[in-house]
């Protein structure tokens, strides 16, 4: 098939429009200060099951637009494919761990409310965090590239 212009992405900006509201939705809720918080739970538990769904959402969300669109992007932008291509298959490689972890960590923080368990459910939400923000990066560069 013969193209006299580079594809766009025009099919996938109503789905990228719905993901970022969610994304933008999810994060406003997560990281709301802790009146939401109800009397005699733990602010500690409460952040991070949060955290843990949202990056859940996350993750979900990468994956749906890998498989719906990533075609159509490294037709569109080559370069910035082959760097997202490299950022998804580390997240497939590692989000189970990532998450597992994070929920061990809730629970046995649950279980023994002490500085040490503390110390490592921090450390898990640290890097569901952060993989939370790399995946919303990959989202609006998607997102970005998907506008007319």
């Amino acid at each position: 098939m013969h193209l006299d212009k580079p594809p766009s992405l025009p099919d996938l900006a109503p789905l990228m429009n719905k993901l970022v509201l969610i994304l933008i939705f999810a994060l406003f809720t997560s990281c709301s200060s802790c009146s939401s918080i109800h009397i005699g739970q733990d602010p500690v538990v409460v952040n991070a099951e949060r955290t843990t769904q949202v990056a859940l959402d996350a993750f979900d969300a990468v994956e749906k637009i890998d498989l719906d669109g990533y075609a159509s992007f490294k037709m569109v932008n080559p370069k910035a494919a082959a760097a997202e291509r490299t950022f998804v298959n580390n997240l497939r490689a590692h989000q189970y761990e990532w998450v597992t972890s994070a929920r061990t960590a809730t629970k046995a923080y649950k279980n023994n409310r002490d500085a040490a368990h503390k110390a490592t459910l921090d450390t898990a939400i640290i890097v569901l965090v952060t993989a939370t923000r790399e995946a919303n990066k990959y989202i609006m560069e998607i997102h970005s590239a998907a506008q007319p």
